[in-house]
């Protein structure tokens, strides 16, 4: 039987059928539709082999299975970063909290100390930001091409959420925070 990663691959590597508009065309009602999706904003971050912290900020990552513990992240080809994780692979995950705002634009800008500003704690992977709603300490085991993204898949080695905390949402091209229905 195929798993999950064998399926996603040949999926993506199917040509699609049918007729399809040009990307191009397609781009700005893409960006539109997806800009009304509100997905939670996190902080990946590594040590490279001389020690130096590096980051970046995604909205693109989830769970992927809890037996083994399994998550995915998505980088753009053009990411800086991306590069860097095949010098390190281990990696740590921050799912930043709603006043955390300032550490996702921090973290995204293009600067060599994304960090230099940022609180963080060492956990034994890439450092973890400080008062985050939940962090995650993994090691990169596969990356997969799709289309202009590399979708990196890491097992999860260590987990926390210390305190009950509103996740930061990107919504609207802004950040934001919802709150619980009644």
């Amino acid at each position: 039987m195929e798993t999950l990663t064998e399926a996603l691959v040949n999926v993506l590597r199917e040509p699609p059928t049918g007729t399809f508009a040009d990307a191009a065309d397609l781009r700005p009602a893409l960006a539109d539709a997806w800009a009304n999706v509100a997905a939670p904003v996190a902080v990946i971050t590594l040590r490279d082999a001389a020690g130096r912290s590096h980051a970046t900020t995604v909205t693109a990552f989830t769970s992927i299975s809890f037996t083994p513990p399994v998550l995915m992240f998505a980088l753009a080809h053009t990411s800086s970063f991306l590069a860097r994780i095949c010098e390190d692979s281990r990696v740590a995950l921050s799912v930043l909290a709603h006043e955390q705002a300032h550490v996702a634009a921090a973290c995204a800008a293009k600067a060599e100390d994304r960090l230099r500003d940022i609180t963080t704690l060492d956990q034994g992977w890439g450092p973890v930001v400080s008062d985050a709603a939940a962090w995650f300490g993994c090691t990169v085991n596969r990356i997969v091409e799709a289309g202009d993204h590399q979708l990196v898949f890491a097992n999860i080695e260590a987990a926390s959420s210390p305190t009950p905390a509103h996740g930061l949402l990107y919504w609207q091209r802004r950040f934001g925070f919802s709150t619980p229905a009644a």
